[in-house]
């Protein structure tokens, strides 16, 4: 166990898990703990402890008390680098949100623009017209080749109905003023 200052200071500077800057925030975590029983002592005997005082409360501190202070001072050193380092965190989150959405913009841009230069280029423009007549034409002799038969013959359900009746069901449905016999 510690008995004075620099035991304390020994001890969170042999400690393998410590960085120097977290010995030495540890180290200002128990000088403050210090002062403040420093102080009560003050103020409730009307002066400061004795040396013998300070080396029985320094050589009493339990590990768990060590424990507390180091993980006191890595809060203490956390809230104050967010603190200082705020407006530069801040900035930089701005940064990072406007340049993530102008390389989406861009993004979106050239390919707005390759689709365009695709869709108006004459290779496109040509095949399109020509895909666009065939399948015009097409469907052109198709619906005039139904009209044509529509016209003809007489797909209606009653005239289909008559023929089986009266022909039987091998029977082909008449055109309209042909003769039945």
């Amino acid at each position: 166990m510690p008995r004075s200052d620099e035991d304390v200071f020994a001890r969170f500077r042999g400690d393998a898990a410590l960085t120097r800057e977290q010995a030495h925030l540890a180290y200002a975590a128990y000088a403050e703990a210090k002062y403040d029983w420093f102080e009560h002592i003050r103020q409730q005997a009307g002066s400061p402890p004795t040396p013998q005082q300070v080396e029985d409360w320094i050589a009493a501190l339990p590990d768990s008390r060590f424990s507390e202070l180091r993980l006191t001072s890595f809060a203490f050193f956390e809230e104050a680098a967010e603190a200082y380092m705020l407006d530069q965190i801040e900035a930089a989150k701005g940064v990072a949100v406007n340049e993530s959405i102008l390389n989406e913009v861009q993004r979106l841009n050239r390919d707005l623009s390759s689709k365009v230069e695709t869709a108006i280029s004459p290779g496109t423009a040509w095949k399109i017209g020509i895909g666009s007549g065939l399948l015009g034409s097409f469907l052109f002799v198709v619906i005039v080749a139904v009209s044509s038969w529509l016209f003809t013959s007489d797909p209606s359900p009653f005239a289909l109905l008559k023929a089986l009746v009266t022909h039987g069901p091998s029977a082909s449905v008449p055109a309209p003023g042909a003769s039945t016999h």
